[in-house]
């Protein structure tokens, strides 16, 4: 079976004043690592970064998670160290967003 690997790159502003805005200047973004997803049970790559990107984008002045790159055409052979999705079981996606999220 096809699959494909979605890769997110998450955020974390670092900034401990109670204003962190961009117009405040304190903001402080810094890149802290993201999460990899074998995406099952979609035909194009365009989809699989759709769903990956309803399931776990996050855009707040907190954290910030979104997809940075994809990959078409995996097989079952290939080695990844990634969290199994796939559209036709949005519960055990869901299972596997919460036991992989980020804590802030």
């Amino acid at each position: 079976m096809t699959s494909f690997i979605v890769t997110t790159q998450v955020m974390f502003n670092d900034c401990v004043e109670s204003d962190n805005s961009f117009s405040s200047g304190n903001s402080r973004w810094k890149f802290k690592g993201g999460r990899t997803f074998e995406v099952t049970g979609v035909n194009r790559v365009q989809e699989a970064v759709a769903f990956v990107a309803a399931i776990v984008m996050q855009n707040n002045m907190d954290v910030k998670e979104f997809p940075i790159k994809w990959v078409e055409g995996v097989t079952e052979d290939d080695d990844w160290e990634v969290v199994h999705v796939t559209p036709d079981n949005m519960e055990d996606a869901a299972k596997a967003i919460k036991e992989t999220a980020w804590n802030i």
